[in-house]
């Protein structure tokens, strides 16, 4: 059995909000039992099924928390949801994530603060993936006639089988105010495997 990292990453991953972290990373264990072995003496590198794992990541829910740093300071937690099977507001079959916030500040924060980093886990924000690749699709919404929010394209899974070392790119968007017809922010959404150690790979 070997234990790999996956980690998830964007200069600007939207999942995370801009001020929690400027980029944000994603760290996920997983432990899949790997061909090829796991010592110094394998003559082969251990593969690994990404796709299996990150379906079942993204499917399974999950929760990650960061720190408010700076003028504010407290913490801040994203909980995903798992899956349910739904459709875009557009009317396209989707599996549905929620994602729901609650900031928790230090004692004796200012007013602005409070006001700032208000959630309290009482709302919700739905993401949506295809149904088979389970990569992010776009969610449909428009304003005054405009798309608003993320606009997904290229999108590809996770293969099957890599070693540690292996990179790729899940989806590239575009993120809208709707406002305008030219996008607010851009980017992609990549990931890379590493080992658990510096010995579990040759």
């Amino acid at each position: 059995m070997n234990k790999y990292h996956l980690i998830i990453t964007t200069s600007m991953f939207h999942f995370i909000k801009k001020h929690l972290a400027a980029s944000a990373i994603f760290f996920l264990s997983i432990g899949l039992a790997a061909c090829g072995g796991g010592d110094s003496s394998s003559s082969s590198s251990p593969t690994l099924n990404l796709n299996a794992a990150y379906t079942g990541y993204v499917k399974a829910g999950s929760t990650i928390t960061g720190d408010i740093s700076g003028y504010c300071q407290g913490t801040r937690k994203l909980t995903f949801t798992p899956t349910v099977s739904g459709k875009t507001l557009s009317g396209v079959a989707a599996l549905i994530s929620n994602e729901i916030e609650t900031d928790s500040l230090v004692a004796g924060s200012s007013e602005f603060c409070k006001s700032f980093y208000s959630f309290n886990g009482s709302t919700s924000n739905p993401i949506y993936y295809d149904p088979t690749n389970v990569t992010p699709i776009t969610s449909g919404a428009t304003k005054n006639g405009y798309p608003l929010g993320y606009v997904y394209s290229n999108q590809a899974a996770p293969p099957t089988s890599v070693t540690a070392g292996a990179t790729g790119t899940i989806a590239t968007y575009l993120a809208y105010t709707g406002d305008s017809s030219r996008p607010s922010t851009s980017g992609t959404i990549t990931w890379t495997v590493t080992a658990d150690t510096a010995t579990t790979l040759l």
